[in-house]
C-alpha cells in the first residue's frame, strides 16, 4: 500500500465505481442501503471501504509495475503465430458476451417491467455505451464479473434459437432481445471465425493473453524479488508468493519507527 502511495496512485474513482457494483449485484436502491447492510453484518464500513481501496491499490501496483512490463510486443506475437500455425485452424465459431436480465420465480406484470429494462438496455448499447460496464453492473448472469464473456461456441453447440442470432453478426455486432425460457438475453460477438486457418489480425488478442499469461508469472517473482531486497512485503490473496523459499513462511515484522 506505502508503494501506491510513493508512486501517486489513486484509486477514488474506481472505489466509487466498485461500491456501485456492490450495489447493483445485492439489489440495493441506494449507498446509504449498502452501508447498512455491511453494518448489518457486524462490520465496520469504513473498515469494508478501506479493504476495497487497498486491493485496488495492490492491482494498480501490480499493473504498473508488473503488467506493463509482460505485455508481448508485434514481434513475439507475430513468431508465436508463425510457430504454432496449426493451432490456428478452427471450426467457424463465434466468442460471444451477454446482458442477462433474468424473469425466474417473477410475476407477469414485474416480466413486463424486465422486458423494459433489457430492451433499455439494447438502447444505451446501440447508442454507444460500452457492453462489458452495462453487463457488469446491470447483468443477472453469473458471467457479469467478467464483463459478460461467454466464451467461443462452435456452430452446433449453443441453443438453437440463439445460435440463429449470432451466427448472423459480424464481428462487435448485437443480437435484438432474444427471449428464452428464464429471461430476456443480449448476446454481442465479439469475434467471428471462419472455418480453417485464422489469419493473425484475428489471433492477435488471443496471443498477447497466452504470451503475457508466460512472461507475468516470472515478472511477479523478480519483482516480488525486488521488494524483499528493499523492505518486508506481506503478499495478499490473489497473488502467490512464488519468488518465496519452499517451506518458509513470511514473518511479519514490525515497522521500526523513524528516528
Amino acid at each position: 500500500i506505502q508503494r501506491a502511495k510513493d508512486m501517486g496512485v489513486s484509486v477514488d474513482t474506481e472505489l466509487v465505481k466498485r461500491l456501485d457494483e456492490l450495489r447493483i449485484q445485492n439489489n440495493l436502491e441506494s449507498m446509504d442501503d449498502l452501508e447498512k447492510a455491511v453494518r448489518s453484518e457486524g462490520l465496520s464500513y469504513e473498515d469494508f471501504k478501506g479493504n476495497i481501496r487497498n486491493g485496488l491499490y495492490r492491482d494498480e501496483v501490480m499493473r504498473r509495475e508488473v503488467g506493463a512490463k509482460a505485455v508481448p510486443d508485434k514481434s513475439e506475437v507475430q513468431k508465436y503465430y508463425e510457430d504454432h500455425n496449426q493451432d490456428f485452424v478452427r471450426q467457424e465459431s463465434v466468442y460471444v458476451r451477454e446482458i442477462f436480465v433474468s424473469t425466474e420465480m417473477k410475476t407477469e406484470e414485474e416480466k413486463a417491467a424486465l422486458r423494459a429494462k433489457a430492451d433499455g438496455l439494447l438502447v444505451r448499447v446501440k447508442a454507444g455505451e460500452d457492453f462489458g460496464e452495462l453487463a457488469k453492473r446491470f447483468s443477472d448472469a453469473g458471467t457479469a464479473k467478467k464483463s459478460g464473456e461467454l466464451g467461443l461456441f462452435r456452430r452446433g453447440v449453443m441453443p438453437a434459437n440463439l445460435e440463429q442470432e449470432v451466427f448472423k453478426l459480424n464481428r462487435n455486432e448485437i443480437t435484438d432481445v432474444i427471449v428464452i425460457p428464464t429471461g430476456f438475453e443480449i448476446l454481442q460477438v465479439m469475434e467471428r471465425y471462419e472455418a480453417g486457418q485464422q489469419p493473425l489480425e484475428k489471433m492477435q488478442n488471443e496471443i498477447n493473453n497466452i504470451l503475457y499469461d508466460q512472461k507475468m508469472k516470472p515478472a511477479l517473482r523478480d519483482y516480488l524479488d525486488k521488494l524483499r531486497e528493499d523492505s518486508y512485503v506481506d503478499v495478499k490473496a490473489p497473488y502467490v508468493d512464488t519468488a518465496g523459499v519452499a517451506n518458509r513462511p513470511i514473518e511479519e515484522i514490525p515497522a521500526v519507527p523513524e528516528s
